[in-house]
């Protein structure tokens, strides 16, 4: 079920040969945006935008974005990694701009707080944090120390 609530779009956006189950969009906007062979469950997003998002081969389960902005952003993953996927994901007050996410695993984690842009992450294994801020976030992503 794809539910789009008051005030969301979706428009000019492509989806192929993808699993959606219980997908909310409340107050919120996907543009321009390409899904490839996605498996998503259980989705909510509220009060974001996704501008020029795409993603190839990723599974998506437990996903939540709430009051947040994606323009530009890729998450790509080679066989072996999507079967890992990203798993019970919650995106809060985060605005990411041209960010790659390349072959990474993200399990039980919280993003608040994090405003970045042009940014490159790859094979990064996250699971069971909670990140508030661009500091923790760059630390955990192995971008700064």
């Amino acid at each position: 079920d794809i539910i789009l609530a008051h005030k969301a779009q979706w428009y000019d956006s492509t989806i192929d040969a993808s699993h959606l189950q219980d997908f909310k969009m409340n107050e919120s906007t996907i543009r321009n945006s390409q899904i490839f062979g996605v498996h998503l469950q259980d989705v909510e997003i509220e009060k974001s935008i996704f501008q020029d998002f795409i993603m190839r081969g990723i599974r998506w389960n437990r996903l939540r974005i709430l009051n947040s902005q994606l323009k530009n952003v890729l998450f790509s993953a080679e066989e072996k990694w999507s079967r890992q996927g990203y798993k019970n994901i919650e995106l809060e007050n985060c605005q990411l701009e041209k960010v790659l996410f390349a072959d990474c695993s993200f399990k039980n984690v919280k993003i608040r707080n994090v405003n970045v842009q042009n940014l490159q992450i790859k094979n990064i294994q996250l699971a069971d944090v909670d990140i508030d801020g661009n500091d923790q976030f760059l630390k955990a992503v192995k971008l700064s120390e």
